[in-house]
């Protein structure tokens, strides 16, 4: 029983969008072609999930970097892993967004 608490504490999610600028044409690049620029961005919630503190999209990132090409993911690193065992029991989860593309 103790340890479906704890899983269910050390749950959590959270949305993020994987959008790009309004009226800025940018090509989505497949899985393994190069590129020139990788941009990893933190992004907290709070509420488990249900409200972000941090921007969330990839707009931005997108037009301040000028990219014309990209390929953009959300993941879990193994650091969020570890970083998200205290903030993530009283509800306040970490993600990695990850932005990689060519100008």
């Amino acid at each position: 029983m103790s340890s479906l608490v704890a899983c269910l504490l050390l749950t959590g999610c959270g949305t993020m969008y994987l959008d790009t600028p309004v009226g800025q044409s940018v090509k989505l690049l497949p899985r393994y072609t190069p590129t020139t620029v990788r941009i990893e961005k933190k992004v907290w919630f709070k509420w488990w999930g249900s409200e972000p503190i941090d921007d969330p999209h990839t707009a931005a990132i997108i037009k301040e970097n000028n990219l014309k090409e990209v390929r953009l993911y959300m993941t879990n690193t193994f650091a969020d892993g570890l970083i998200n065992i205290f903030p993530g029991m009283i509800g306040f989860p970490r993600r990695t967004l990850i932005v990689e593309g060519n100008k």
